[in-house]
């Protein structure tokens, strides 16, 4: 790896958490100097922009949560087994967020949303690599006679998604995870509802 790109990565791990927590229009750029150690010379000869480092700080950190789901999974033979991984790892969050600040999809949406028509669309693109992630799961569980065959992928890995969101966004508001709690609870309920019996 070349010098440029460990800086680059460096500057990317450092960033990714202020922005995350901060979010883009909060983050100065004296954060983000004080976070890496670097000049705005260093920085922007890398990243040209903050747009455009806080682009790609949003896509290191959803890269970190889907990297963690998809490790889950992979260690899994079935499907069924596959979804009851990922969101028992979901159990561990908010305490272990791969990313400190939570969800940056949730994060970066809540900000974004009329006012940061790129990091928007970054968003809607994460959300819908989550959701064929899901999908892809839940088709191929159909496939192998593991999934009921009326169990409609698009539509569940959509519920999943909205439902673990909206947990997230109450366990931070309410400072606890009771509410990520419940929901896991209800969509262990639904895998076991889609299982085939």
């Amino acid at each position: 790896m070349k010098k440029s790109d460990r800086t680059r990565e460096f500057i990317l791990s450092r960033c990714a958490p202020v922005f995350n927590q901060k979010g883009y229009v909060g983050t100065s750029l004296a954060d983000l100097e004080l976070a890496t150690g670097l000049t705005k010379g260093c920085i922007y000869g890398l990243f040209q922009t903050k747009e455009s480092l806080a682009v790609e700080c949003f896509e290191y950190a959803r890269a970190l949560i889907h990297e963690r789901m998809d490790c889950e999974a992979r260690d899994k033979c079935n499907s069924i087994d596959k979804l009851r991984a990922i969101f028992d790892m979901w159990r561990t969050f908010p305490d272990y967020w791969p990313i400190k600040g939570g969800c940056p999809i949730l994060n970066t949406s809540i900000e974004a949303d009329d006012t940061n028509p790129l990091l928007q669309a970054r968003v809607v693109k994460a959300l819908e690599t989550w959701r064929r992630f899901f999908s892809s799961i839940i088709t191929k569980g159909i496939r192998s006679g593991e999934i009921r065959p009326d169990a409609n992928p698009h539509v569940i890995a959509t519920l999943f998604i909205a439902l673990l969101e909206g947990a997230t966004m109450m366990s931070k508001a309410y400072n606890d995870s009771a509410s990520l709690g419940i929901v896991l609870d209800k969509i262990d309920e639904m895998i076991h509802q889609i299982k085939k019996q």
